[in-house]
């Protein structure tokens, strides 16, 4: 949403509601995707408009039909700050409200106070909370807020500091990726899975260095590196089961949320069938109850694969370990016949992994396109008659 806020004298006021092109002296970006949209980045003038800049990225619709949307947070930022004055703050509002209110919701009106103590709202101070008041709606948080607001943009060092947020894979050198998803394995399925990733990995970057430019055969490495913990680790009942019962996770819960709420899971066992919407399974409500149940599950993780895995033979679970079988072949046909001339179709083939998500029949969708890439993949990858046939 994009709103104009003209502010003038009862004896003097705006001749139009709308500002005109170049004219805004201040830019309030509590969402910068819509900051940058045409709409609003022409009203902007670097010589002229100051912007306050919320660095927190809100989800946009793309992303509900789109789970890889990029939303381009460099470019973002870049084309903020061509349009926008030297003056310009950027911080992260939503994750300072959080810190400070329990709450992101607090951004708003911490950029308001943010704003007005950078002397850029021609509006007094007790005038806002005047109209903070007059709205009659969660007026002291709204006023811990504005004057949170005013204290971050004074002294930043005030602000209690949010957690660090988890380092994405994108963010990590290829040698952290693999010491990260190496410890996910470890905590996932032990010492054993941990070493057949190892194992794999030792025998692509072999062939890579042996055959390609340190740069190809780094780029290779990370495909295999992402690819494989993906198909060594699917998300499956027993993985569930440890994420929701980690050590610490009710902990996090208890400090984000006031009071002291009943939690609930939305869960759809296998066991209990299909029953809800286009044939997906039906999610059903479980309370604190079911915590030491899962506790149980998740220790026994062991028998993943065995003959006493009671999931072990369900059609997704099937699914799951041909496909691990068929990217280690191709991973072990790779370090055979790996060139600088297949190199893009050997890292397809290894990042395979990485877009096969979600559950159910969301994830069986996404294992069979997966397997229908590969078929065209593998004969790009070795055109040799027969070769591609032969993997099948």
């Amino acid at each position: 949403m994009l709103s104009h806020i003209r502010i003038g004298r009862p004896e003097r006021p705006p001749a139009e509601p709308r500002i005109v092109t170049g004219a805004a002296d201040v830019l309030l970006a509590a969402d910068a995707v819509v900051a940058v949209s045409k709409e609003a980045l022409v009203l902007c003038d670097p010589a002229r408009t100051t912007g306050i800049v919320n660095t927190h990225l809100t989800p946009v619709a793309a992303f509900v039909l789109n789970r890889d949307t990029d939303f381009r947070e460099r470019e973002t930022r870049a084309l903020l700050e061509a349009r926008l004055g030297p003056a310009t703050r950027f911080a992260d509002f939503a994750a300072a409200g959080l810190a400070v209110a329990g709450d992101a919701i607090a951004a708003n009106m911490l950029m308001l106070g943010f704003a007005w103590q950078a002397g850029l709202l021609p509006v007094t101070r007790e005038s806002i909370e005047a109209a903070i008041r007059l709205n009659g709606v969660a007026v002291q948080a709204n006023l811990d807020a504005f004057a949170w607001g005013r204290i971050l943009a004074h002294d930043p060092a005030r602000l209690p500091a949010p957690e660090a947020p988890a380092r994405a894979l994108a963010d990590m050198t290829t040698a952290e990726v693999v010491a990260h998803r190496r410890a996910h394995l470890l905590a996932y399925g032990g010492e054993r899975l941990a070493r057949r990733y190892d194992a794999l990995l030792a025998r692509l970057e072999a062939a890579a260095r042996a055959r390609l430019s340190p740069e190809a055969a780094e780029r290779l490495l990370r495909a295999a590196a992402e690819g494989h913990a993906r198909a060594l680790a699917p998300k499956d009942e027993y993985e569930v089961a440890r994420l929701l019962t980690r050590p610490g996770r009710q902990a996090a819960i208890a400090a984000e949320f006031e009071g002291r709420g009943r939690p609930t899971l939305h869960l759809a066992p296998p066991f209990l069938g299909t029953g809800g919407p286009g044939g997906r399974p039906r999610k059903h409500a479980f309370g604190p109850w079911i915590m030491p149940a899962l506790r149980l599950l998740a220790r026994m993780r062991g028998l993943r694969g065995t003959p006493f895995d009671p999931f072990a033979r369900t059609a997704e679970r099937r699914a799951e370990r041909a496909f691990l079988a068929a990217f280690e072949a191709d991973a072990e046909r790779i370090a055979g016949c790996l060139s600088p001339a297949n190199l893009d179709a050997a890292i397809a083939l290894l990042r395979l992994p990485v877009e096969v998500r979600g559950f159910g029949p969301v994830k069986m969708k996404a294992l069979e396109e997966a397997s229908r890439r590969r078929v065209a993949l593998l004969a790009v990858l070795d055109p040799a008659p027969g070769r591609a046939m032969a993997a099948e």
